[in-house]
């Protein structure tokens, strides 16, 4: 497996971030500190095996924004998938498998991965400085011993206890300097009886019938001690089998109670709990499925709401009747404005005609008529005067006569002139009355026009402004409208993957029942119930012992247990008594030799001498065995040690060759399992807390190396991700350990998180193919 591309949606300071066109080799990750390495390779782990549980500082939640999760594009042979993972409503966040127009979840990524667990891919396959310094605690305590079991094909632990036996009994019976050792104390003994022998002489005969007679006494004594332990153990036994019949009819009933259940061997483990579990998915499922169609209902009608008030028809017609508006707003201004002045005009000609009216009032003379007979009346009292003599009066009175007249013309002339004025003003009057009619049948057709548009009498630029609010509101409801469709494009694809799970869901509960023998749910609990009342009833019964054999007694089992317990408690007395005699003869014998041992010394001695030679024989002959045993047992540990170690520590002592430029010859593990070793080419084995802190990491890191490349034997080989774990390695250490990476790369992938720049380039001396990628 290769990752080819990744992206970071949101992943603690990482947001909307892409690597692409990985190499299949060695690839390096370089920044200063808080760069986010840790970060990057902690979103590797969590896409392949899910996120870190809610709360916890290794989730890792976005902090820059983005959508929690990513993907990785992945080559597995000629196949090219894209895993994707992003948070949801599981713990683990809800993963997608994309193979061409294929989608998967878990299952598949179960199946790609080939069963890695989370675990042995965090400690194995993509570690740290941390993690590769607890690999030397599993080291101490349980992998030396489960490898050395492996090569050998027995438990290390049982093989010590082997050896130590062998030891222990063997030191038992001889210590080339020992003290207590029984061949030892059997050497002491047999050279103080030598020197009784050598200070006496004589060897009477009575003395040797003595010892015949106790020697048979002695077998008499121990067959009688094995009868009476023969008999204890027959009483012994009938006691118990007394005191177990409750239990025996206990399991006689349990055993039949079995035997009426149906016939059930197996059933799936967990399958009440994993029936339920996918039930309640199912339900949750359909729940969720109903939401969505329900919340695709509420978006369709409001699609239709949306669409009805931005359809382009009626957009278009806002768009006229604000056009229209404002053609008209000027108009109106205008009409206002000529009307206005149109008034002013006409009050002020009306102003102008009042006055003149006036003035001509004023300024108008008297009637011709009624001036002509004011004229004739002062003719005639003129031409009285002249018929009365009175000529000079006369004549004045006629010269007077002609200032009325002059007065009266010029009345004429000025009131001719107002009157022309009046008659002006009167066509102004009525200019500015037809002005003011136009003006308001204009204003009333606009009116008209704004009263159709609007519904109203008047129309302000404020109106207006609202309007063209309206109109962007109806614009931004088209905008709405798309982000609708697309809700509810994207609401359908939730459908169908959910409706996907649904069928999954019900495959996998098909599968349960069939797994169950069953038809239906009922029957499937009702099965569940049997079998775990059988395995109860099981476990009850292997908990009461089974009756015990009667072969292997030196009796004959009697029907009746009673009377045979009442025989046995008679047998035993009897043998008693006869012990009981047998003893006090031994006792009568024994003072005899008492007093003849001390005349006869001798007969002792060599009675004695003849016991310790056979007992010396005995334990010689079982050292001799043991001490073969010892030697066997050896070169079989010689043989293992160089010939049958695991594949593991071979692949291991490879890469710490490499790595320590063949100052170590190999890594292995003794026979007796304590912990891996190292052997120095010069052959000297050391542990690793007698290891540097750098070679003990070197040693740890060649160990996971090892695990990586023996795993792909049984799998697809996986990423691995290596985050600063030459911290502490010197240059030289460095770069031997970076040719063992180099070796790896060739079966694997490696990505590479570094802080230090020296590193790079030492990176790019040994490897020259690798890519650099710069997280700044």
């Amino acid at each position: 497996m290769k990752i080819e591309n990744i992206h970071i949606d949101g992943f603690g300071v990482w947001s909307d971030r892409s690597w692409e066109s990985l190499e299949p080799g060695l690839n390096v990750f370089h920044g200063p500190n808080e760069t986010g390495k840790s970060t990057f390779m902690a979103f590797i782990r969590s896409i392949l095996f899910g996120f870190d549980r809610r709360g916890s500082v290794r989730r890792y939640e976005p902090l820059n924004g983005g959508v929690h999760g990513g993907w990785l594009d992945l080559t597995l042979a000629e196949r090219r998938i894209r895993l994707e993972r992003k948070a949801g409503r599981h713990v683990r966040g809800n993963v997608t498998v994309q193979e061409g127009d294929a989608t998967g979840t878990e299952a598949e990524l179960d199946k790609l991965l080939g069963g890695t667990t989370r675990t042995l891919y965090h400690n194995v396959f993509a570690f740290g400085l941390e993690e590769l310094e607890q690999f030397h605690t599993l080291q101490e305590s349980e992998v030396a011993t489960h490898i050395s079991g492996a090569g050998l094909g027995i438990g290390a632990a049982r093989w010590a206890a082997v050896q130590k036996d062998l030891e222990d009994r063997q030191s038992a019976l001889f210590l080339p300097r020992g003290q207590n050792s029984t061949i030892n104390v059997a050497f002491k003994e047999l050279d103080a009886v030598r020197d009784d022998l050598d200070r006496t002489e004589h060897q009477p005969q009575d003395y040797w019938s003595a010892h015949e007679t106790r020697t048979r006494l002695t077998s008499e004594l121990a067959a009688l001690e094995d009868a009476i332990a023969e008999l204890h153990k027959r009483i012994e036994h009938y006691e118990k089998r007394r005191k177990a019949r409750p239990m025996m009819e206990r399991r006689a009933k349990l055993l039949a109670k079995l035997a009426e259940l149906p016939s059930i061997e197996a059933f799936p483990e967990g399958g009440l709990e994993r029936l339920e579990l996918l039930v309640q998915q199912i339900q949750g499922l359909n729940s969720e499925l109903t939401r969505k169609r329900n919340a695709i209902e509420s978006r369709r009608l409001e699609r239709i709401g949306l669409q009805s008030v931005a359809d382009p028809e009626e957009i278009e017609r806002r768009k006229r009747v604000i056009q229209s508006l404002r053609d008209l707003v000027p108009r109106v201004e205008a009409s206002r404005r000529v009307y206005t002045a149109c008034l002013e005009r006409r009050d002020a000609v009306s102003q102008e005609k009042t006055t003149l009216d006036a003035a001509l009032q004023s300024m108008r003379p008297p009637s011709k008529p009624a001036f002509m007979a004011f004229l004739g009346l002062i003719w005639a009292g003129a031409a009285g005067l002249y018929w009365e003599g009175q000529p000079y009066i006369s004549a004045a009175v006629l010269i007077v006569s002609l200032s009325p007249l002059l007065w009266y013309r010029s009345r004429l002339r000025s009131s001719a002139a107002i009157q022309n004025k009046v008659f002006e003003c009167s066509a102004r009057l009525a200019a500015c009355q037809m002005e003011l009619q136009r003006t308001e049948e204009e204003a009333r057709q606009i009116e008209t026009e704004i009263r159709k548009l609007t519904g109203q009498v008047e129309i302000t630029d404020k109106d207006i402004e609202v309007r063209l609010e309206e109109l962007d509101r109806v614009l931004k409801v088209g905008d709405e409208l798309r982000k609708v469709d697309d809700a509810i494009m994207e609401s359908e694809s939730e459908v169908r993957i959910i409706q996907r799970h649904v069928e999954e869901t019900r495959a996998s509960v098909a599968r349960l029942l069939e797994d169950g023998e069953a038809a239906n749910d009922v029957e499937f609990i009702e099965r569940a119930g049997v079998f775990k009342q059988r395995q109860q009833l099981i476990h009850e019964i292997e908990k009461i012992p089974e009756e015990a054999q009667e072969t292997g007694f030196l009796f004959d089992m009697r029907a009746e247990e009673d009377a045979a317990h009442e025989a046995a408690v008679r047998d035993l007395a009897e043998v008693e008594q006869r012990l009981s005699a047998a003893r006090h003869e031994t006792g009568r014998i024994d003072e005899r030799i008492a007093i003849m041992e001390q005349s006869e010394d001798r007969g002792r001695a060599l009675a004695k001498q003849e016991k310790v030679l056979a007992k010396i024989d005995v334990a010689a002959e079982q050292w001799a065995v043991l001490t073969l045993c010892r030697a066997m047992l050896d070169e079989t540990r010689r043989i293992y040690e160089t010939e049958r170690q695991p594949e593991v520590l071979r692949q291991a002592s490879v890469f710490f060759g490499v790595m320590t430029e063949g100052r170590y010859a190999r890594v292995f593990t003794p026979l007796d399992g304590t912990e891996i070793q190292a052997e120095r080419a010069d052959g000297v084995r050391l542990s690793p807390q007698m290891l540097s802190r750098g070679t003990a990491e070197q040693l740890y890191l060649c160990m996971r190396l090892a695990l990586v490349r023996e795993y792909a034997n049984h799998v697809e080989p996986l990423p691995v991700v290596f985050d600063d774990i030459f911290v502490n390695f010197d240059p030289d250490r460095t770069r031997s350990s970076i040719k063992a990476v180099r070796d790896l790369c060739t079966t694997h992938q490696v990505l590479l998180f570094t802080c230090h720049p020296h590193l790079v380039g030492i990176v790019q001396e040994i490897v020259p193919t690798a890519k650099l990628f710069p997280l700044q």
